[in-house]
């Protein structure tokens, strides 16, 4: 089985609910549910677990602080940290990790996400903008990295072990706290991710990414990024693919969609059954118009 875990933040609540919805809807099977609040402690307060359906019982929200101290980061590379340092406490044999904007929209099935102890997912090509982080992991390695794990952001899958034998490699290595260690690497340069950093680690440990992944892969990610409004209209159609498993828009691609665009995303949300209708939707949305 496999866990899922989500760092959120208050603006974020509203994505949370979409993705508890979705969770709800296509998730059959899951162990437990982790969601970090990477906020003050009284955002914890503000999610409920109904909002998971038949999977309530398994939701644990767990304060930011129960993990390490907060750091002095922008969001998103503490986010970063809290996955790590979340998922290595996962209970399951893998956790996947996702972000509050990344919904299912089509029901996952394990056989065709594992198959002989390897993850069905192709890797990637290097994006330029996380190249300074491929090349800071390499140095630390002493690897090459020619490819990182798919699909380039989230859904991310993290073998639970390995994770753990990453951090203690590390802290072993450079004789410094993985906290230390990778909250100092995350600022500019080298930019450090959290996935370049365990790509880098299943590299070193078993030779090459094709002893852990397959080079196939059943379902399609959708992520909309935050520059790509302008060709949100030919992403949307894609979403359509019977094999799309994920979607999600970056909430900086939201000012920058014609209310056109913004009625055709409301309309797939509500499609695939995340709310009531398309109106409701736009409700939920609008504050990040």
């Amino acid at each position: 089985m496999i866990d899922l875990l989500t760092v959120v933040f208050r603006e974020e609540l509203p994505l949370l609910k979409f993705q508890a919805k979705s969770i709800d809807n296509y998730i059959d099977c899951v162990d437990n549910i982790y969601v970090i609040v990477n906020d003050s402690p009284d955002v914890v307060s503000l999610i409920d677990k109904n909002w998971w359906g038949r999977h309530s019982d398994n939701v644990c929200v767990i304060p930011a602080e129960n993990l390490a101290s907060r750091p002095d980061l922008k969001g998103w590379s503490s986010q970063q940290l809290y996955k790590l340092l979340g998922s290595a406490q996962a209970q399951s044999d893998y956790v996947m990790v996702l972000d509050a904007k990344t919904w299912f929209v089509k029901r996952l099935d394990h056989n065709k996400l594992f198959e002989t102890d390897k993850i069905n997912l192709i890797p990637t090509v290097v994006p330029e903008v996380f190249k300074s982080a491929a090349e800071y992991t390499e140095k630390i390695y002493n690897i090459q990295i020619p490819k990182i794990i798919g699909p380039a952001g989230v859904p991310f899958i993290f073998n639970v072990t390995d994770l753990n034998e990453m951090i203690s490699d590390l802290e072993h290595t450079l004789n410094e706290s993985f906290y230390s260690f990778f909250t100092r690497s995350l600022k500019a340069p080298p930019d450090l991710t959290e996935f370049i950093l365990y790509t880098g680690f299943i590299i070193k440990k078993y030779g090459s990414l094709s002893q852990r992944y397959n080079n196939k892969q059943y379902y399609r990610i959708i992520n909309i990024s935050h520059n790509e409004a302008n060709v949100a209209d030919i992403l949307f159609k894609k979403i359509k693919s019977t094999s799309t498993l994920t979607i999600s828009m970056h909430r900086g691609a939201y000012p920058k969609l014609t209310e056109q665009q913004f009625d055709t995303w409301c309309k797939i949300i509500a499609h695939y059954k995340l709310s009531p209708d398309s109106e409701f939707t736009k409700n939920q949305l609008n504050t990040l118009r």
